[in-house]
């Protein structure tokens, strides 16, 4: 934790704006807030990649350091509307359909639930971002490969889109920007 990686924040508004940020003398002044739920380690397939140790193993570690002070909350409630900024109704009622979505992304029991609560999470983050509290959602599933109308990826919900539009509906100019080092569906912006 003594080596936090920079971020990139994105000014939304022509013309855009980079800047970098170091967060380590940030988060060790203020802390940071984990939005964890420990339901979400509650299923799995042995020989699938996307595991509850993935969450079980940070949060031990996380309680084990002292190094950083850490805070803990639990996903917000998130209602259909909110969803639906980012997904079809089509999408949302096939979550509860206990058929697999593809070879990556089982239909695990109660994975609607599961997902909703990892939305929460990011909005929890969110919302703590919102009032300056340096905030990190530790949930599975992973949700930023769901499409409107798909879940792939390991990904049913796309938390990542969600919390997005929630920023925007509430007036945010600022997005921080993560790319993932894998591309399924799409390709990283041109950095020329």
């Amino acid at each position: 934790m003594s080596r936090l990686r920079e971020i990139l924040l994105v000014e939304a508004h022509p013309p855009a704006k980079f800047s970098s940020v170091n967060l380590t003398d940030y988060a060790h002044n203020s802390g940071v807030k984990i939005i964890t739920d420990e339901r979400c380690t509650g299923y799995e397939s042995r020989a699938h990649p996307e595991r509850p140790a993935r969450i079980a193993k940070s949060l031990e570690k996380l309680r084990a350091q002292k190094e950083l002070p850490v805070s803990w909350a639990e996903p917000l409630p998130v209602e259909d509307e909110i969803i639906l900024r980012a997904h079809s109704k089509a999408h949302l009622a096939r979550l509860a359909q206990p058929e697999d979505f593809d070879g990556d992304t089982p239909a695990y029991p109660n994975i609607a639930e599961h997902a909703r609560r990892s939305v929460g999470g990011a909005l929890a983050a969110l919302e703590a971002a919102r009032k300056g509290e340096s905030a990190f959602s530790l949930m599975r599933p992973p949700g930023h490969h769901a499409t409107r109308d798909r879940a792939m990826g390991f990904c049913y919900l796309n938390s990542i889109a969600i919390a997005v539009l929630q920023a925007l509906t509430q007036g945010g100019k600022n997005i921080a920007v993560s790319w993932p080092r894998h591309w399924r569906i799409s390709k990283p912006p041109n950095r020329t």
